[in-house]
């Protein structure tokens, strides 16, 4: 990781970094403080810290080593100590810290106030959820923990490593400690073995203040002729980028501190590494051990395809180039060992390689679709052609004559005709009754 100069507040700050893992002393001269103060008051400069170039390195290095962007958010970084001279939240240096990575790592605030105010207002927010959580806070904050008027040595714990720094006689020290975990959104747990716990130390003399910094057993320190109070929020500051980087390298099991010239690997994460990968199956390590070898650029190597056997007899032959004993053994040389802009030129050039036969892939599905439908279409109009013709063929014949059924009419009543009623004879006339009748022709 690169470390640049930094300049705090308004006065410039003059790095020193030591490669060795020892004390060191950091003084500033009162003509050089001068100078640099009449050159700050002339010109204003955009402010910089030592590790600007150490979080761009460190999303360059997530890049070659071809790890997919993610979403992290953070709660409230508090101030848990009982000083009331520090910030109450930070989390405003933590989101600045992490979008000086760049695009690997994109950072979703937690707002809920303005969400809820923009949707009632008829806001059309479509919110991306974060993956990880940042969690921490400032858990130390020791002041005068060396006395003034007396040289002395102060130790601190950064991390799992021991840090030192020498200071000068009529100097004060204060220490700062932040701790940091990292939570799975969904899940709301703690990844185990993924936290940062550093501690940076502050000096005060007549000349200005200096920060150093320890982590992995190295120090780093720069002086200016500031206040006090402005040292202890820029070591804040400092302690915040150092932290992240910290972090999100054990997240992303990558070796950030080949990000930071001078400090020591991270032995811890190391033996983690070393055990889990011994531990998969032969299958699965050969899958690692290729995806590295692709990024060293070793032999016809693809990035994403199958493993084949081929690639299989290529791992094993890396071994002999790499003074490798076992899978293990080379692949832990190979993880730490990845050159960054080759590696993130090859994963680049796969990436667009890939794109592209998805995108022949995807024409070629288009054209067969199109094919595919015109032919339907044609079929369609095949049958409808065919369905006019024989609606015309029908037309054009006569429609065959139906015989058609006389219906009889019914027979006319003829009417009987009238009797005329025969003359009714006379009455007969009663013969006489009695004694003596005749008969009736004696009439």
């Amino acid at each position: 990781m690169k470390i640049r100069l930094g300049i705090l507040g308004a006065a410039a700050a003059a790095l020193a970094i030591l490669p060795a893992c020892s004390y060191f002393v950091a003084t500033t001269g009162k003509e050089d403080v001068k100078k640099m103060d009449e050159k700050m008051a002339k010109e204003p400069e955009k402010r910089t810290t030592p590790y600007d170039d150490s979080l761009k390195q460190f999303g360059k290095m997530l890049e070659s080593y071809n790890i997919s962007p993610i979403r992290v958010q953070s709660k409230i970084i508090s101030n848990d100590t009982a000083s009331k001279t520090l910030p109450d939240d930070i989390s405003k240096m933590l989101s600045s810290a992490i979008n000086k990575i760049g695009k690997q790592v994109v950072y979703i605030p937690y707002d809920p106030n303005y969400i809820k105010n923009e949707l009632s207002l008829g806001g059309n927010i479509n919110r991306q959820l974060p993956q990880i959580v940042i969690e921490g806070a400032i858990t130390e904050h020791d002041k005068d923990i060396v006395s003034k008027n007396k040289g002395a040595e102060a130790e601190a714990m950064a991390g799992l490593a021991d840090g030192g720094a020498h200071y000068d006689t009529d100097a004060s020290v204060s220490r700062l400690a932040m701790d940091l975990h990292l939570a799975d959104y969904k899940k709301q747990a703690y990844f185990p073995g993924v936290q940062a716990i550093n501690a940076i130390n502050i000096t005060k003399d007549k000349q200005g203040w200096g920060v150093a910094a320890y982590y992995m057993g190295c120090g780093l320190s720069f002086n200016s002729s500031i206040q006090s109070k402005q040292g202890e929020y820029a070591a804040i500051r400092l302690l915040v980028e150092l932290s992240v980087l910290e972090l999100l390298g054990k997240y992303f099991d990558v070796p950030y501190w080949r990000c930071m010239p001078g400090a020591q690997p991270d032995n811890d994460m190391l033996e983690r590494l070393k055990d889990e990968f011994s531990q998969l199956p032969p299958n699965n390590q050969y899958a690692y051990l290729k995806q590295y070898l692709f990024l060293h650029g070793y032999g016809s190597i693809r990035l994403n395809s199958p493993l084949t056997q081929s690639d299989v007899d290529l791992i094993n032959s890396a071994r002999g180039k790499y003074a490798a004993s076992n899978n293990t053994e080379l692949f832990m040389k190979l993880w730490e060992s990845v050159p960054l802009e080759e590696a993130r030129d090859r994963v680049r050039a796969e990436k667009k390689r890939i794109e592209e036969e998805q995108l022949a892939a995807e024409q070629l599905a288009r054209i067969k679709a199109q094919e595919a439908a015109t032919a339907q279409q044609a079929q369609q109009q095949k049958q409808i052609e065919a369905q006019r013709a024989a609606a015309a063929q029908q037309q054009v014949q006569p429609a065959p004559v139906q015989p058609q059924t006389v219906q009889k009419q019914a027979a006319p009543v003829q009417q009987q005709p009238v009797q005329k009623e025969a003359p009714k004879a006379a009455p007969k006339k009663n013969a006489p009754t009695g004694i003596g009748s005749i008969k009736e022709d004696e009439w």
